[in-house]
């Protein structure tokens, strides 16, 4: 058996990028999501599409995404502005 480490070959040939997004969601809208997430992409295991603004800029590009882990939320009261 030999010992350190092994190599890992690439499966695709460019890497993919990981980023962060976060979304304010008022009432239902947040149920809306999060049946979304756990119906319509299997508890976020699915890829789909979602247009971002890339490269630093306003304008908006289509991406093809996934979640690559659960999603976090906290909850901010309507009333404390």
């Amino acid at each position: 058996m030999e010992s350190g480490r092994t190599l890992q070959r690439l499966r695709y040939k460019s890497q993919f990028e990981e980023g962060s997004l976060s979304f304010v969601f008022l009432n239902e809208k947040f149920q809306i999501f999060k049946g979304v997430f756990e119906h319509y992409l299997t508890n976020g295991m699915d890829w789909f599409w979602i247009n971002l603004p890339v490269g630093g800029t306003d304008k908006l590009t289509r991406c093809q995404v996934r979640f690559i882990d659960n999603y976090t939320w906290a909850y901010k009261s309507v009333d404390n502005v």
